[in-house]
């Protein structure tokens, strides 16, 4: 009797051996492996998706800040009573200069150093005191290719556009009626700069109204 009971003591031990057996280090090698083959698509698929949104919404607040700064231009030529002389007229297409109905000192302008656009402002009076109030960073006019201005000013109801490098600042102060306003933009963080303009007639300023223009 001591001997069998040995004997099934030993085939007791034995079977809960067998009982409390886990996964061999194989076994979980090959459960790891595929779980990544299953979760590394939907892993990256969810990250695509997530670029994708955060590009788009960075897309949708440019683009916005543009049009916020198109409105705030067109608003300002509107509402001036008179266009200010440059001293240098090869500085129109990056400057503009005005006089508000309220005599305030208005200057929009782009730095081409940091490709940012500037609103200044001054009250009325001379000589101006000029004082930052809005900007637009990623300008990127002047490094397109060709380079473009952001202004181009028109002088007559044909839309005849003066040469600033030619033409004298006078002139262009006292006889444009009409301004092109365009933005060239980056993307942030798209692939590719975008473009956004206006067209703005001056409405203080009729044609011919002035003599020589």
């Amino acid at each position: 009797m001591p001997v069998s009971g040995r004997v099934r003591s030993s085939e007791d031990r034995r079977a809960h051996r067998r009982d409390e057996s886990g996964f061999t280090l194989i076994e979980m090698v090959i459960v790891v492996s595929v779980l990544l083959l299953v979760m590394g698509p939907l892993l990256a698929a969810l990250d695509s998706v997530t670029r994708t949104e955060n590009r788009n919404q960075a897309l949708v607040s440019n683009q916005e800040a543009v049009r916020v700064v198109l409105v705030a231009i067109t608003r300002d030529l509107r509402g001036s009573k008179s266009l200010t002389a440059l001293a240098d007229p090869t500085t129109y297409p990056l400057e503009v200069d005005m006089v508000l109905i309220n005599g305030t000192q208005v200057r929009w302008r782009l730095d081409t150093t940091t490709n940012t656009l500037y609103r200044e402002t001054s009250p009325a009076g001379s000589p101006p005191t000029w004082t930052r109030s809005t900007t637009l960073a990623m300008v990127l006019n002047t490094t397109q290719t060709p380079a473009v201005g952001i202004f181009r000013y028109l002088r007559d109801a044909s839309d005849t556009e003066f040469d600033p490098s030619t033409a004298l600042s006078a002139d262009i102060a006292n006889c444009t009626i009409h301004i092109h306003v365009l933005l060239v933009s980056q993307s942030n963080p798209g692939p590719l700069p975008f473009t956004s303009e206006s067209d703005v007639e001056l409405r203080n300023r009729l044609p011919g109204g002035i003599f020589g223009c």
